[in-house]
């Protein structure tokens, strides 16, 4: 649902109240009365701990934008905020100190100028309220081809799980692996369904197609949901007949790591791993790779002509 900036300055619990701020704020997609994601699911789908979640939330509660509901979660309720004196006041600060910080970047006024009206212009063309939503068959292909799709400037993207797509009846444009498009297509019967497909990296690929069948295979995940998808395209892409050892950051730490990593002969991890790899793993000691499912370009042309002409 939020695709969160690892490498922004600000904190995941930062970005999780900004995103929610926004789009209470513009009320298209979140409005009074609505009832957030639960801590849990809203974590698994952004990759973080339900209790990041839980802080962002009871961050916005102490601001008055949600308040607690037992039993159920959060839900969006109406505040008094400032009069509209205020509230232009306010808002003059904020421009005044972004223009600030772009003229510290280099730009001139003719630039500032042109930012302006092209980001206003996303807020007033009707591709602002499309909704774009990427389902995958676990929470970090999602993620991933969500990311990628972003970073092209597809407006708005956001991801889920194929067990989480009841959330979304909303969505304008789905995009899902060939694997799933009946089983979404049923479910989100309003929706326009893109078919996608995806591709591995060759070198991580091409390492384990090499394994010998008495050889070990070791895969990390960040998610649990992750492990038997992968599992069955690294053996139907490679044909390796050896044995796969599994398992998740969240059960696997320090020195744990070092003893999973013992016991095979190649490691893959995806995005969600990076960190604790990094950290705990001696490339030197065993061929280590990233693996993340990636849109083929002709995937990719596809979704850009359909989502943007």
């Amino acid at each position: 649902m939020i695709q969160l900036d690892r490498k922004s300055d600000r904190s995941a619990q930062q970005q999780i109240a900004d995103y929610f701020r926004f789009e209470i704020g513009l009320g298209r997609r979140i409005q009074i009365g609505d009832m957030l994601p639960s801590t849990r699911s809203l974590a698994a789908s952004s990759g973080v701990s339900y209790h990041t979640v839980r802080k962002a939330y009871q961050l916005l509660e102490s601001e008055g934008l949600l308040e607690s509901v037992s039993g159920s979660g959060y839900r969006v309720v109406a505040r008094a905020g400032l009069d509209s004196s205020g509230r232009l006041e306010k808002a003059a600060a904020i421009v005044s100190e972004s223009i600030k910080r772009l003229i510290a970047l280099g730009l001139d006024i003719a630039d500032v100028e042109y930012i302006l009206e092209e980001q206003l212009g996303f807020f007033t063309h009707d591709q602002v309220a499309q909704k774009i939503l990427v389902v995958g068959p676990y929470s970090e292909y999602a993620s991933a081809i969500a990311s990628a799709l972003s970073s092209l400037a597809l407006m708005n993207v956001e991801h889920c799980a194929e067990n989480e797509i009841q959330n979304h009846a909303d969505a304008d444009y789905v995009l899902v692996p060939l694997r799933m498009v009946r089983s979404v297509g049923f479910a989100l019967s309003k929706s326009e369904i893109l078919a996608i497909d995806t591709t591995l990296p060759i070198e991580a690929i091409e390492a384990v197609a090499k394994l010998l069948d008495y050889e070990s295979l070791g895969l990390l995940t960040a998610q649990p949901d992750a492990i038997a998808p992968l599992t069955k395209l690294l053996k139907e892409r490679t044909a390796f007949a050896g044995q796969i050892i599994a398992s998740t950051t969240d059960a696997t730490r320090g020195k744990v790591v070092e003893t999973f990593v013992s016991q095979v002969d190649l490691l893959l991890y995806t995005p969600g791993a990076r960190n604790i790899v990094a950290r705990h793993v001696d490339r030197r000691e065993v061929p280590t790779y990233e693996i993340v499912e990636m849109l083929t370009q002709e995937s990719l042309e596809k979704v850009k002509q359909a989502i943007t002409g």
